[in-house]
């Protein structure tokens, strides 16, 4: 299933945002960077790129109009980003469990632009040609990089997905949980620490571990997704 939803990145407005999910608040005399993160929470840097704990408050050598303009600008963003981060999440949560496929042109699209390129660069991902699967993540830098920070290249006919925790082994999983800690990336939804559960496949029939309580109305909506089966 090609995602289609990938062509959102042409709709989806960018907040002013440059390419990499930041905006300058101008006080006239001095500025500010807010860098927006997966989670949009900002991070703010003053003219030298030194971090702040926050925003601070424009003093007297300030232009308090211009300072007035820029942090109630800077408030709209937030709460309009705060809106939208929570819609992509739930987009990319959802693609990764109903296994959605870019292609490549697509997944660009999605790379480049300021509001999701945050949360792309946050996920892990697999690349598929053929027989050939690649995991790689997308780095600050746009580069497509494995566990071990080597870039990759891809051919014409490379379809790109979110990969399940449940495809990846022990050893692989937690080499790419120590590399998203070394770089301190907050995943915009549960991927790498996602819960799982094996169920056995007995004589034909799904055999749940435990007691389970489940909803009908969750199973009946899997007949709609290709399931079959029988409860009593």
């Amino acid at each position: 299933l090609l995602a289609d939803l990938g062509l959102g990145a042409l709709t989806l407005p960018d907040l002013g945002l440059d390419e990499k999910g930041s905006m300058v608040i101008d006080f006239g005399p001095r500025s500010f960077t807010a860098r927006f993160a997966a989670d949009g929470k900002p991070k703010i840097f003053d003219h030298k790129g030194k971090a702040r704990a926050k925003l601070p408050k424009p003093g007297k050598k300030d232009d308090a109009e211009q300072a007035a303009r820029s942090i109630a600008l800077y408030d709209e963003v937030r709460e309009d980003l705060r809106l939208l981060i929570r819609a992509e999440h739930r987009r990319l949560e959802r693609a990764l469990s109903e296994r959605r496929i870019w292609e490549q042109k697509a997944f660009l699209e999605e790379c480049t632009h300021p509001i999701r390129r945050p949360l792309v660069s946050a996920l892990i991902w697999q690349s598929t040609a053929g027989d050939e699967k690649k995991l790689f993540r997308v780095s600050e830098e746009l580069e497509l990089v494995d566990v071990d920070d080597e870039p990759l290249s891809f051919t014409l006919d490379t379809e790109i997905s979110l990969i399940h925790p449940l495809e990846l082994a022990a050893d692989e999983r937690a080499r790419w949980e120590q590399q998203f800690a070394d770089y301190e990336l907050i995943q915009p939804f549960r991927q790498l620490d996602r819960p799982t559960f094996e169920i056995e496949v007995v004589e034909g029939r799904l055999e749940f571990p435990g007691e389970w309580t489940i909803h009908a109305g969750a199973l009946f909506g899997m007949l709609d997704k290709g399931w079959s089966g029988e409860w009593t």
